[in-house]
C-alpha cells in the first residue's frame, strides 16, 4: 500500500486552518476529510471509522466546539485507559478555547469527583469511573449535552461503555463514536451503532477523495527467513506430538481430520466440549478425557508457533512455566500429559541442544542499525507478539550504538514479568517523544488508541492474521511524511499463512467499503466523502454563530445557534405518523383529538410543528405507567446498600438501570443489604460449588443467620448440576442443609438480569412494611456506643433507628430487656405487636 504523495497545490492548502470562536486560531490545520465528516456529527449521533493516524481526536475537537456554541451542557470524553484520557484532555485543553477540563480515572477519589462534576464543562474519563458514579448517583447524564466513545469498538458485551450508552440514551444528547478498527462486515457496525444510540456512520480510508491528498507514501517490504535446521527438527517432533492429539480428538468425533488443523478450530472443539458437558445430565469420564486432550493440544501447538515464528528462547522460557505448572500443587491433567508424551520430551530435551536464536532478532537488529546510520534522529516500532520475545529482542537491540530500546507492554503481569503501569506507559511514550528512546518494542498494546509519535520505521517480527491489527501497525508510520514498514516471515510456517491472511482480507476490505456503505445505508445514514468549506468564523468582529449548512437530507436546522434553541423541521407525512403514534399511547383523549383537527387543516409548517408540540406537552402531564421492577423515575430514587466488592458486577448495573441509587459499603456479611433484618449472598454457580469444597459455605451461613433474621442466598446460573464438576447429590445436601439446619433458603436465578429482579422484589417487599438497612459494624471494631446498638438490633423487627429509640427512651440495654410490653408499644414506632414478640422472645425458655 502506497499513498499519493503532495503536490504543491496540496500542501497549501494544508496550510489553512481551522477558525472556530472555540478554537485557537491557527493550530488546526484543516483536513477536508475531518471537516466533512464534522459536519456530519454535529447533526445527529455519528460512528467515525478512521484508519490509525488520519486524526479522530480532530474531528471530536471541532464537534465538541460546535456542540457547546449551539447548546449548553457538559462533554463526557469517555477512552479505555488512564493513557488514552490523559491523552485527551491535554489536547482538548491546548486547543479548546471553553473548559475546564477536567479527567476522572481509577485514581480520582469518588468524593473529589463528584465535587469536580459540578464544576467541569469537559470531562475526560475511564468508562469504569463514570459507569461506577452514574450507579452511586453522584453523576447526572442529563447534564451531559454530548458524550464521546473513543475506542468505540468496544462497546460490546459487559463492557462499560454497553451500561453507560443504555443510561445516555435516556438523557437524550449527542452521540460521536471513533474507532480504527470497527469490524469488517455490516452487522458488527451495526451492533455498535444500536448499542451507543447511533444514527449516521462515517468511512473513510486512504483511498477516498477527501484523504488522499493527506495520505504519506508508506514503502512495505517482506522479508522472508529460513528457519535454522536444528528448530526444523523441532517443529516436526512437535507437529508429531500434535497429530497424536488430534488423532484422539478425531476419534471423539470432535474434528472431522487430523491434519492441518488451525488454532481457531482446535479452540472451537473446547467450546463444543464444554458444551456437551453442560447439556448431559451425567458427562461420561470420555468427555472429560477429550478436555484434558484438547488443553494437550493447544498447549504444544502454542510451543509449535513459538518454535517456529519467535525463537528457541522464546520456546525455552515457555517449557520452563510447563514444568513449573505440571509439578505445582493442584496441576492439571492437561499439563501432566503434555509432559508425559514422548514426542514432546523429545522436542524439550532437543530445544536444550540449541545455543542460537532465531535468525529473525538477527534481521531486526540489521534493519534497525541501517535505519539510525542513514538518520541518526529517527524513531522505530518493533511489534512482537509475546513478550518473551520482546525481552529479547530489546536486549539485542541495546547492543547497536546510537539505539535506545525499550520494552512496552501492557499492564498484565505474567508471572516474574512484571507489567508496565499505565503511568509507567505515559513516562515511557514521552521519553520516546523526547529522544531518551528511540526505538519502542512494543506488544500489541501499541497498537491501539496511544498517541505514540510519528515514526520512520515500524517492523513486524511477525505477521498477524488480523487486518485490523496490520492497519493499526502500519499507521504508525506515514503520517507527516513518507515511512517504512518490514515485516519479517519465517519460510514454510504459520508466519506465511498469517500473512496471505492478513492481505486478503485487507484486500477484501477495500473491494468491500463501498458495498458495506451500501449495507449500512438501509439502516443508518451513511456519509460519504465530498469537499466543503465551513467553520468560516469572522472571530475578530465577534461572529459567534455557525455558518455550518445542514447534513444532506438532514431535516434539523439550527435557528438561532448563538443561544442554542433548537428547532425541528418536519414534512407533513413525518409528522402524520408521528401523531399516530401518539394517539395509540393515549387512545380517546379530547385534547389530542382537537390538535390533531388543528393540525390536518393548517397549511402552514410551523404552526403544525407547534401544534405537534402542543401533544406532546399534553401527553407529559399524564401519569407514566410503571413497570414491574422499575421504581418511578419522578420519585426520590431507592438506595441500595451494596459490597464493594460486588460493585462492578453485572447485577449491580442491572439495578441501576431500574433507577436504583447504589450505595457500595465494605460489608462483612452478605452482599447486598435489602434492610435491618433481610441480607443477601450472591454466588455464581462455579462459587458456590467451590465454597462447598473449601467450607467457607456453612460459615458464611452461620454469620448471615447470626446477624440477620431472614438471610437469603442467591445462586446465579443455569449450569449448577452439570458444568460444576461436583456430585448432584452432593451438591443438593448442601442446599437442605442451609434451609433445614441454618434457615436460609436458597434461590436460583438464571442471570444477573434475574438475580437484579429477585433483589427489587425483596426491597419493595421490605420497603413496603417501612424497613430501611442498617449497617452493622464487625463487633472487633464496635465501640460501646455501637455494641450497645448492635445488641438491640438483635430483637425482633427492631432496625437501627428503632434500636436508638429504645435505647433514648430507657437509657441502657438492660433496661430495655426488663421493660414490659406496655412500656415498648410507648415508644415510637413499635406498636403492641412488635412490643408481645420482644417481650415473648426474651422471656420464653430455651428448648435445646
Amino acid at each position: 500500500m502506497s499513498g499519493s504523495a503532495m503536490s504543491s497545490e496540496e500542501k497549501g492548502r494544508k496550510e489553512r486552518f481551522i477558525s472556530h470562536p472555540l478554537i485557537k486560531g491557527g493550530k488546526i490545520a484543516e483536513r477536508e476529510y475531518q471537516v466533512n465528516i464534522a459536519k456530519t456529527a454535529i447533526e445527529g449521533s455519528t460512528l467515525v471509522v478512521l484508519p490509525t493516524g488520519m486524526g479522530k481526536t480532530v474531528i471530536a475537537l471541532l464537534v465538541i466546539a460546535e456542540r457547546l456554541l449551539r447548546k449548553d451542557g457538559k462533554v463526557l470524553f469517555l477512552a479505555p485507559t488512564k493513557p488514552l484520557v490523559e491523552q485527551h484532555a491535554t489536547f482538548l485543553r491546548e486547543y479548546l478555547l471553553s473548559g475546564p477540563v477536567i479527567m476522572f480515572t481509577g485514581e480520582t477519589p469518588p468524593e473529589k469527583r463528584a465535587q469536580s462534576w459540578k464544576d467541569a464543562k469537559i470531562i475526560a474519563s475511564t468508562p469504569q469511573v463514570v459507569s461506577n458514579d452514574i450507579i452511586s448517583g453522584k453523576i447526572d447524564l442529563k447534564e451531559v449535552t454530548m458524550t464521546v466513545f473513543d475506542e468505540a469498538h468496544r462497546a460490546t458485551g459487559n463492557y462499560a461503555y454497553v451500561f453507560i450508552a443504555e443510561k445516555y440514551k435516556e438523557a437524550g444528547g449527542l452521540v460521536l463514536g471513533m474507532t480504527a478498527s470497527p469490524g469488517s462486515n455490516a452487522d458488527e457496525i451495526l451492533e455498535i451503532c444500536n448499542t451507543l444510540g447511533i444514527e449516521r456512520v462515517e468511512i473513510r480510508s486512504e483511498y477516498d477523495d477527501d484523504v488522499r491528498p493527506y495520505v504519506q507514501d508508506v514503502a512495505i517490504k517482506w522479508i522472508r527467513v529460513d528457519m535454522p535446521e536444528k528448530v526444523r527438527l523441532i517443529s516436526q517432533t512437535l507437529r508429531r506430538a500434535l497429530a497424536n492429539q488430534l488423532r484422539t480428538l478425531q476419534s471423539y468425533g470432535l474434528i472431522r481430520k487430523s491434519d492441518k488443523v488451525s488454532t481457531k478450530e482446535i479452540l472451537e472443539v473446547q467450546a463444543r466440549i464444554r458444551s456437551k458437558i453442560a447439556t448431559e445430565g451425567k458427562p461420561s469420564q470420555a468427555l472429560f478425557h477429550a478436555a484434558s486432550v484438547q488443553a494437550c493440544a493447544m498447549a504444544i501447538n502454542h510451543a509449535l508457533e513459538l518454535a517456529e515464528t519467535q525463537g528457541i528462547s522464546a520456546l525455552q522460557a515457555y517449557f520452563e512455566r510447563m514444568k513449573v505448572k505440571a509439578t505445582s500443587k493442584g496441576a492439571s491433567k492437561a499439563s501432566k500429559m503434555v509432559l508425559n508424551d514422548p514426542d514432546f520430551q523429545e522436542a524439550l530435551a532437543l530445544t536444550n541442544e540449541v545455543d542460537y536464536d532465531h535468525p529473525k532478532i538477527a534481521r531486526v537488529a540489521d534493519l534497525i542499525s541501517e535505519q539510525f546510520s542513514l538518520k541518526k534522529d529517527s524513531r522505530a516500532i518493533v511489534f512482537t507478539h509475546y513478550r518473551d520475545t520482546s525481552e529479547r529482542v530489546t536486549d539485542a537491540l541495546s547492543k547497536i550504538d546510537g539505539v535506545k530500546p525499550v520494552k512496552f507492554v501492557g499492564q498484565a503481569s505474567k508471572g516474574d514479568d512484571k507489567g508496565l503501569k499505565q503511568k509507567e506507559q505515559i513516562e515511557i511514550i514521552q521519553k520516546f517523544r523526547n529522544g531518551e528512546y528511540n526505538v519502542l518494542v512494543a506488544t500489541s498494546v501499541g497498537e491501539e488508541g496511544l498517541d505514540i509519535p510519528q515514526t520512520d520505521l515500524v517492523i513486524f517480527y511477525e505477521p498477524v492474521p488480523s487486518e485490523i491489527r496490520t492497519i493499526q501497525r502500519r499507521g504508525r508510520t506515514g503520517r507527516k511524511m513518507p515511512g517504512k514498514v518490514v515485516i519479517l516471515i519465517t519460510r514454510g510456517t504459520r508466519d506465511e499463512a498469517y500473512y496471505w491472511s492478513s492481505r486478503n482480507k485487507e484486500f477484501t476490505m477495500k473491494r468491500e467499503l463501498e458495498k458495506l456503505r451500501e449495507e449500512l445505508s438501509s439502516k443508518v445514514i451513511v456519509g460519504k466523502p465530498k469537499p466543503v468549506d465551513w467553520f468560516d468564523y469572522d472571530v475578530e468582529n465577534g461572529d459567534k454563530a455557525s455558518n455550518l449548512p445542514p447534513a444532506e437530507n438532514s431535516k434539523v436546522v439550527f435557528e438561532d445557534t448563538s443561544n442554542g434553541k433548537e428547532k425541528k423541521e418536519l414534512d407533513e407525512k413525518e409528522l402524520k405518523e408521528n401523531i399516530q403514534e401518539e394517539k395509540v399511547k393515549d387512545e380517546g383523549s379530547e385534547e389530542i383529538n382537537l390538535v390533531e383537527n388543528k393540525i390536518e387543516n393548517e397549511e402552514n409548517k410551523e404552526k403544525k410543528s407547534e401544534a405537534f408540540d402542543a401533544v406532546r406537552e399534553i401527553l407529559s402531564r399524564k401519569p407514566k405507567q410503571l413497570t414491574l421492577v422499575d421504581f418511578p423515575q419522578d420519585e426520590k430514587k431507592e438506595k441500595l446498600i451494596v459490597d464493594t466488592r460486588e460493585f462492578n458486577s453485572e447485577v449491580v448495573k442491572e439495578l441501576s438501570k431500574a433507577n436504583l441509587i447504589i450505595i457500595p459499603e465494605q460489608l462483612s456479611i452478605g452482599d447486598y443489604l435489602i434492610s435491618d433484618r433481610v441480607a443477601v449472598e450472591r454466588k455464581s454457580t462455579e462459587d458456590f460449588v467451590k465454597s462447598i469444597i473449601d467450607g467457607r459455605l456453612f460459615q458464611q451461613a452461620k454469620e448471615l443467620k447470626n446477624a440477620y433474621l431472614h438471610p437469603v442466598l442467591i445462586v446465579e446460573g443455569t449450569d449448577l448440576y452439570t458444568s460444576t464438576g461436583m456430585n448432584a447429590s452432593s451438591i443438593r445436601g448442601a442446599i437442605s442443609s442451609l434451609i433445614l439446619d441454618y434457615s436460609i433458603p436458597v434461590v436460583s436465578t438464571k442471570d444477573a438480569k434475574d438475580t437484579a429482579e429477585m433483589l427489587i422484589a425483596f426491597l419493595k417487599r421490605e420497603r413496603a412494611e417501612g424497613r430501611t438497612p442498617s449497617l452493622r459494624p464487625e463487633k472487633g471494631s464496635m465501640s460501646l456506643h455501637d455494641r450497645q446498638q448492635y445488641i438491640v438490633e438483635g430483637l425482633p423487627n427492631i432496625s437501627g433507628t428503632l434500636a436508638q429509640r429504645l435505647l433514648s427512651h430507657f437509657g441502657s440495654v438492660v433496661r430495655v430487656m426488663n421493660a414490659s410490653e406496655d412500656e415498648l408499644a410507648n415508644v415510637k414506632g413499635i406498636g403492641k405487636k412488635t412490643a408481645k414478640e420482644i417481650y415473648n422472645t426474651l422471656r420464653s425458655q430455651w428448648l435445646s
